[in-house]
């Protein structure tokens, strides 16, 4: 009797701890291999087609990408914490019964790839082209840029994702190369997918590039993620947005000044905005001067934005600075007018633009 309960214990502690865990992990394998239940084309102007598969539990997705112009499917396996690709098909041709067609044509390598990256499918994804809620929260993805002379195409661009309770993050950015031939030339967020094994996102762009008689190439972005990690807390508080400005924080003092932070803070009875300007954030002090900032301040110098716009060698600056009408002819408690200064510091090429 002792020898048969024995036998019975054996046997369920195989079961459990060797034999269950096989058909548990035999089960997602075959779940793993079903085609994609759905496809959804994002955004106008866009000719993909975005199918999602599934995550794996280390912040990897698994996703198709359809050509609808070239009637061609790609399947994709990318890093959403590195942002970067781990895998990518050869295109293949869309046969015309569907993506159900193609996948039972390649299922088994299909399936070898995604189980190479422990892809979980999901079955019921989650995935939009607008603002989103998770949990108690609510998340907007949004794409900030500056163009180049002409409008010709973008000169910087920033993704960011901003979280109501959390503040800003940003995912990605871009500075053009003039020494690259092709240009950014237009950008915009078109969707998300969502991971249901962790509080993670993907983040999907389309891109238009091109160069100087060159035809315009369009392409999806792809960046992750986590969405309660990395970001910035937004506070409305005094100290909030000097924090902010002083640390070089763009996205978060963009924020402040859109919930209302006053741009004319003096820290010591130095003005905010000049601060900025000593430490040649320039971004900040334009934001600060867009969000409402007195133009015409003075420092315990005896100087303006236009001076330091002349010790910061910056021609763009001082041309922004020149068309908003700021005075040139004003000077330091040294008697030094910005075209002085850009003397003393060989900035010989800004004093045409300082003249009066």
């Amino acid at each position: 009797m002792t020898m048969i309960k024995f036998e019975a214990k054996l046997l369920i502690i195989i079961y459990f701890f060797f034999l269950f865990p096989l058909l548990l992990w035999g089960n997602r394998v075959s779940g793993l291999y079903d085609p994609p239940v759905r496809s959804v084309r994002f955004g106008r102007g866009n000719p993909f087609s975005f199918i999602p598969i599934g995550w794996s539990e280390n912040g990897a997705s698994a996703f198709m990408v359809q050509d609808n112009v070239s009637s061609t499917v790609i399947l994709m396996i990318f890093d959403g914490i590195e942002d970067r690709v781990l895998f990518e098909s050869e295109p293949f041709d869309m046969p015309e019964g569907g993506i159900g067609v193609l996948w039972k044509e390649n299922r088994e390598s299909f399936s070898q790839k995604l189980g190479d990256y422990s892809i979980i499918p999901d079955r019921n994804p989650s995935y939009g082209p607008g603002d989103f809620s998770w949990g108690n929260d609510e998340y907007s993805i949004y794409e900030e840029t500056t163009m180049l002379a002409g409008n010709r195409g973008i000169a910087s661009l920033n993704l960011i994702i901003k979280s109501e309770k959390k503040g800003v993050k940003s995912l990605y950015s871009y500075t053009h190369n003039d020494t690259k031939g092709s240009v950014l030339l237009d950008s915009y967020v078109v969707g998300y997918y969502l991971s249901p094994q962790e509080r993670r996102i993907l983040a999907i762009s389309l891109d238009d590039r091109g160069g100087e008689g060159e035809d315009h190439k369009l392409s999806l972005r792809f960046n992750g993620a986590h969405l309660t990690i990395g970001f910035a807390r937004v506070r409305t508080e005094r100290t909030g947005l000097i924090e902010a400005v002083l640390s070089g924080q763009y996205y978060t003092t963009r924020a402040l000044l859109e919930e209302g932070a006053d741009p004319d803070i003096a820290v010591e009875g130095e003005p905010l905005l000049l601060m900025a300007a000593r430490q040649n954030n320039w971004d900040i002090v334009f934001l600060l001067l867009q969000g409402g900032a007195e133009p015409a301040v003075v420092d315990g110098k005896g100087r303006m934005l236009l001076h330091y716009a002349a010790l910061s060698g910056n021609r763009e600056n001082v041309i922004r600075l020149v068309a908003m009408g700021m005075n040139k002819s004003y000077r330091d408690l040294e008697g030094r007018t910005a075209a002085d200064l850009a003397e003393i510091y060989n900035n010989d090429f800004l004093i045409p633009l300082l003249k009066e």
